[in-house]
């Protein structure tokens, strides 16, 4: 009561000289509520930040002494643009401030998926990877595609998310892309595209997802096509089986100056041997292409 009743003089002029000079004094003190209540709030939030390496405060926090953080940094973001101009410049200046959290936010994980995609072509992250920093860039992805079905998402994130590499908003393309992701990393680990029918990688079923890419060739994007292409995929795998065949046979002829490969023959874990006795059988049925090239 005793300090309303001074900050009352002052305000009205009753204030005497020598106790207004007195009360100027002392440390903290401030004629106006508001004005007290933003510097303990603008103090509280420093420490806050020091102890916690930013100043992403929660709305519900509260400090030891009882003062409402959270309440007190979102009425200075309500109010940022009321604020005096060295209010928000001491703001400015603590670790981790941000007027908008969200946008903040936003940007931080659309920055992690750029640099993702441009490592990975353009493949999309699994919906359960989380970023060295802490980011759970997939169920981002994932909530921004549902987001995004609303009709108050913003065209500025929409159009951002459409620059990144590879980026799609449905599902079927996100699962073309999850296929994509799946083929680099069995390429990375075997060193080719030859992926077997029944494989998997990790969840994904990569063998039924490559045979679905060769039977809609015919109907397939030509960029998709070309990222297939560039990384060797394998269109026709009983073709290749073929062309690896007849190259293991160029360099046995090479080497032994004759084409009698015996039956069990592997040439560097080629089945050689199979490989010329299903030849032979197949004389009659094989193109005439391959025909000439065996003669």
């Amino acid at each position: 009561a005793w300090v309303v009743t001074q900050r009352s003089r002052h305000k009205s002029g009753s204030l005497l000289p020598d106790r207004f000079d007195k009360l100027k004094e002392i440390s903290g003190w401030h004629w106006s509520v508001r004005d007290a209540w933003w510097e303990i709030g603008y103090q509280r939030l420093i420490e806050y930040a020091d102890t916690n390496g930013g100043s992403n405060v929660i709305v519900d926090y509260v400090c030891s002494d009882g003062f409402k953080l959270g309440v007190w940094v979102r009425t200075q973001r309500k109010n940022w643009h009321q604020l005096d101009d060295i209010r928000r410049k001491r703001l400015e200046a603590i670790t981790g401030w941000v007027v908008d959290p969200v946008e903040a936010n936003f940007s931080n994980y659309l920055h992690a998926l750029i640099k993702y995609s441009d490592e990975m072509n353009g493949a999309p992250p699994p919906t359960k990877f989380i970023t060295t920093d802490g980011l759970q860039l997939g169920l981002w992805c994932s909530s921004q595609r549902s987001l995004a079905k609303k009709a108050n998402y913003s065209e500025e994130k929409r159009k951002a998310l459409d620059q990144v590499k590879g980026w799609s908003w449905g599902l079927r393309a996100s699962k073309w892309e999850q296929g994509f992701e799946a083929l680099l990393e069995y390429k990375r680990r075997c060193g080719h595209c030859k992926v077997p029918q029944q494989h998997h990688e990790d969840d994904f079923a990569l063998g039924s997802w490559a045979g679905i890419q060769r039977a809609r060739v015919a109907s397939m994007s030509l960029e998709r096509r070309k990222r297939l292409d560039e990384i060797g995929f394998v269109w026709d795998p009983l073709a290749e089986v073929w062309e690896e065949g007849f190259r293991k046979l160029e360099a046995f002829v090479a080497r032994e100056k004759h084409c009698k490969v015996p039956s069990g023959h592997n040439e560097n874990g080629f089945k050689l041997g199979n490989w010329v006795r299903v030849q032979r059988r197949s004389k009659l049925s094989m193109s005439a292409h391959r025909h000439s090239r065996l003669d």
